[in-house]
């Protein structure tokens, strides 16, 4: 670890002018943040006399503030002036109950005291406002741009190169050095530690469309078999890239569904028995949750579905992109909800006239235990309800068991017989059709 600090940069920089530029400016942008915190520091002194060792504490305290009401769904504009409010009336007690009480007292004395301040308000904002990692976006871009080949990012010169870095196999020109590779993400992983705490704080956003090509000969067989249109609930949505699903053209071999016109064609081998598709089901209605949907239309959030692409799939790289242009296009419905309440929600106000479908891809092993019961008993529940008139189906692709393959399951009420339909690759890179031809 020392080595991928303190000498392996050094080493890179030494061979590479781009990456000295880049750390250049980087170094800058960071000092520039460094020379405003001892300014801080120096204007307070020089007004009080008091060296205060809370500062950055009281302001961390303001941003969790305002982070936190607005997680709260207050308003920005009404968050930020409670925020001012909330840090007037934390100076005027520290001022009363702290200093006041110091005054006149040696240097030592007030010095130790404003340690001891800091060390307070970071056990109370940890209580108040918890110990994650927050974001705020306060609507600045935050992905990077090029200067005569010089990477430069507009939030933070250096974190956001953790998924930008030329270090993957297939990435530029030049052969592939896994050496370098291994040096630069130990670096970066070293170097900006907070950032990947934020990045895997949540579950992965992969939101695969390939894996459409999974479900989709699924939803086909519900349509046929209710010879209705389709009601999509997915839960685990992530950005809802596979709600789009039905906008999507399909590949399988020499086999074509679709429109040979849609932005997304995904393709995958097909094995054992043809499932009889020879057009997309109509879907009416579609919406989906997450435990932390993902908004393709602020800024880095595409980068950020796009980072869970290794680089070296060129092909599933393109794919990702078009489905994300899609979904900023079309803005599938989204909502940040628990799977359970969610469904309860969504299944008390079905639409009419059409098969409702709950599905869900390669999320099952992230949602709690209990919560996965909900799930169960309220689909039981709703489904003993059901009517030919209006069915209620469960599609899923999920690895029941690690030494098993993904599989596709299919649940019809009335009915509510579970089948196998399918085995498949968790990326949808081939599925196994299993149900005979109909």
């Amino acid at each position: 670890l020392l080595r991928a600090v303190f000498v392996a940069p050094f080493a890179d920089m030494a061979g590479n002018g781009t990456f000295l530029v880049e750390v250049l400016i980087g170094g800058i942008a960071a000092g520039l943040m460094y020379s405003l915190v001892a300014l801080g520091f120096v204007l307070i002194f020089k007004a009080s006399g008091v060296f205060n060792f809370a500062q950055g504490v009281m302001v961390l305290f303001a941003a969790l503030t305002l982070v936190g009401l607005m997680d709260r769904g207050v308003p920005v504009l009404v968050a930020l002036a409670l925020t001012v409010l909330v840090m007037i009336a934390l100076a005027f007690a520290i001022e009363r109950v702290v200093l006041r009480p110091l005054v006149n007292q040696e240097q030592i004395i007030l010095f130790m005291a404003t340690i001891g301040l800091n060390f307070f308000l970071e056990g109370f904002g940890e209580m108040v406002w918890g110990a994650n990692v927050k974001k705020l976006d306060v609507g600045i871009p935050d992905t990077s741009f090029i200067v005569r080949g010089v990477q430069i990012n507009r939030l933070d010169p250096n974190a956001r190169d953790l998924w930008t870095k030329p270090v993957y196999p297939g990435y530029g020109d030049a052969p592939w050095d896994a050496q370098a590779a291994g040096r630069a993400v130990e670096s970066a992983v070293a170097t900006h530690r907070a950032f990947v705490q934020d990045i895997l704080s949540g579950p992965p956003q992969t939101n695969e469309t390939g894996r459409s090509a999974v479900l989709m000969p699924g939803y086909a067989e519900i349509a046929r078999r209710t010879a209705l249109p389709l009601s999509i609930l997915e839960i685990g949505a992530s950005a809802g890239l596979n709600l789009l699903w039905d906008r999507f053209a399909y590949r399988y071999g020499d086999r074509f569904i679709g429109d040979k016109n849609a932005p997304v064609t995904i393709e995958a081998e097909w094995r054992g028995p043809w499932c009889n598709v020879e057009h997309l089901p109509r879907v009416v209605a579609r919406r989906g949750c997450d435990r932390a949907p993902i908004d393709v239309a602020a800024p880095g959030a595409a980068d950020r579905l796009i980072a869970y692409v290794w680089p070296e799939q060129k092909a599933r790289l393109a794919r990702v992109q078009a489905a994300i242009a899609l979904a900023q296009r079309e803005k599938p419905p989204l909502e940040k909800a628990d799977a359970a309440e969610w469904l309860e929600r969504q299944l008390a106000a079905q639409v009419p006239g059409a098969a409702t479908v709950v599905a869900h891809t390669i999320v099952w092993q992230y949602i709690a235990k209990e919560t996965r019961h909900r799930i169960e008993a309220l689909l039981k529940a709703t489904g003993e309800c059901a009517t030919k008139a209006a069915p209620l189906a469960w599609l899923t692709l999920e690895q029941y068991a690690l030494d098993q393959l993904p599989e596709v399951r299919l649940t019809l009420w009335p009915g509510g017989e579970t089948q196998k339909i399918a085995t498949a690759h968790p990326h949808g890179a081939w599925i196994e059709w299993l149900l005979l031809p109909q």
